[in-house]
């Protein structure tokens, strides 16, 4: 973590950051159909997070919020509480979001970081090969949020956080993947602005962030 901290910026500046906007384009894959959409974000530490998802093709918006232990959202079909399931799901993503950007806790709790071995199994020091890159593999905990964040051995960046999600459809859990890439600076920070989500093995989204505004 020392090695990715150095890499990323001055640990000043990343623990500095309280609020992320961010805004983007991407495409999700739905049931054998491929949709773009732009996705507006805003974060801020430490448990208020809003997304709105926005599919021009239909014109229509969702909106996904968190403020501590409440949660919401609108849709065309109508507005209310998020189920509690998708509402856990949401905030642990929060935490495991801002740890991949800034490698500190977006909630002021304690970080537990073990080394695994490439199967993400053993606590041994090791690595595995992600997409023909060495990757250091670590097991985060933050709180009640558990994930795995694998940092490429030369640039100390991550590369992919392995996490529990929930299928939309069904709500049930399903493994989930986050690929990252083209880093850029932002404000001395190093953010990855492209990302690839898998779910149960199946890729279902792939976003570019296009702004990035931070704020202490």
């Amino acid at each position: 973590l020392d090695a990715a901290r150095q890499s990323k910026g001055p640990v000043d500046k990343l623990k500095a950051v309280r609020e992320v906007f961010s805004r983007g384009d991407g495409t999700a894959n739905l049931q054998g159909q491929s949709i773009d959409l732009t996705l507006t974000s805003y974060v801020q530490a430490p448990d208020k997070g809003r997304v709105e998802i926005t599919i021009p093709a239909f014109n229509v918006t969702i909106v996904q919020g968190v403020n501590g232990a409440k949660s919401w959202m609108e849709s065309p079909q109508g507005s209310g509480e998020m189920p509690e399931k998708m509402r856990d799901v949401t905030r642990k993503g929060l935490i495991n979001s801002w740890f991949v950007d800034f490698l500190m806790p977006l909630n002021g709790s304690e970080i537990e970081a073990v080394a695994l071995d490439d199967a993400g199994a053993l606590p041994v020091v090791g690595g595995a090969q992600l997409n023909g890159k060495a990757a250091d593999v670590v097991a985060v905990t933050i709180g009640d949020a558990k994930f795995t964040v694998y940092f490429d051995k030369q640039t100390h960046l991550a590369l992919k956080t392995a996490y529990q999600s929930i299928s939309q459809q069904t709500m049930e859990d399903i493994d989930a993947e986050s690929l990252f890439d083209d880093y850029k600076d932002v404000d001395g920070i190093k953010l990855s602005h492209h990302v690839t989500v898998f779910n149960a093995g199946e890729k279902t989204l792939e976003g570019k962030r296009t702004q990035i505004k931070l704020h202490p």
